[in-house]
Order: C-alpha cells, then structure tokens, then sequence
C-alpha cells in the first residue's frame, strides 16, 4: 500500500490547522469546579459564624484564605484563564468588597453585624458563581455575569 507524499502533507496541514485552532480556548476543570463549590459553601459557613468573636475563628479564617490562595494560583497554572485568575483576586483582595475585605473587617472589628453579614454572604456567593460559571462556559459558552461588587 503506498501513500503520496502529497497526501501525507495535506493530513499533516489538517492535524496542525486543528491544534493551532483549539490554542488560545481555556480547558474545562471539573476539578475546578467542584474545588470552587466547596470553598463556596466552607465560605458561607464561616462567614455566617461572623457575629462570634473573631479570635474564636482567626485559625478557620487562616485555614480558608489559604485554601483560597492555593485555588487562585491552581487557576493560574491554566492557559488563558485569565478571567477566573482575576475573579480570584478580585474575591480575596482584603481591601476589597468580597471575602478578603470581609476577613479583614471581621478580624479588625471582632464581630460582624447581621446585616452587614447577610448582604456579604450574598455578596460573596454570587463572586463564586462568578468563577464556577466562567469555568463552565469553557464547555458551551453562555454570559456570565458578576452579580457582586468588584
């Protein structure tokens, strides 16, 4: 059986042209995601702790902020994931609206009001659903939208 060499270029022309195309999309973490989710709800669960006394807590804030920071440089690690690498630093900036801000409010204060712990839960919640739903739209493209302030 003999193959043209002009065959074997074309094929060869193919194979590239399709990885040069799938270069530059983001990939699909679905350890990302579930990763997400979890820290999504071990958030909630702290944060509604908030009306306790901080120094009962300083070991579970630390414990999070660094599951967060690892979860943050795993984004990072990915090609073109731009997007959720800046939504994670947009979530734990401390002088920011989302959970960094609110761990630093919560140590500098000692305790949390209720309202102000409500609206922040929601707060934070939807800057999660911001990354999980910027890593699904890695499978079928739909708009995002953040829902929390930046």
């Amino acid at each position: 059986m003999s193959v043209s060499l002009g065959f074997l270029l074309a094929v060869a022309m193919v194979v590239s042209a399709c990885q040069t195309a799938t270069r530059g999309l983001p990939q699909y973490d679905p350890t990302a995601v579930q990763r997400t989710a979890e820290l999504k709800v071990e958030t909630r669960n702290l944060m509604e702790q908030s009306g306790q006394r901080y120094s009962r807590h300083a070991s579970d804030v630390e414990a999070l902020t660094l599951r967060i920071e690892q979860a943050s440089a795993a984004a990072a690690t990915m090609p073109d994931n731009q997007l959720i690498v800046q939504q994670w630093a947009v979530l734990k900036n401390p002088d920011g609206a989302l959970y960094g801000g609110f761990a630093k409010r919560w140590k500098e204060k000692g305790t949390v009001n209720k309202a102000f712990r409500e609206e922040m839960i929601g707060q934070v919640a939807a800057g999660y659903d911001y990354i999980l739903c910027l890593e699904r739209a890695k499978l079928q493209p739909v708009q995002c939208s953040t829902g929390a302030a930046q």
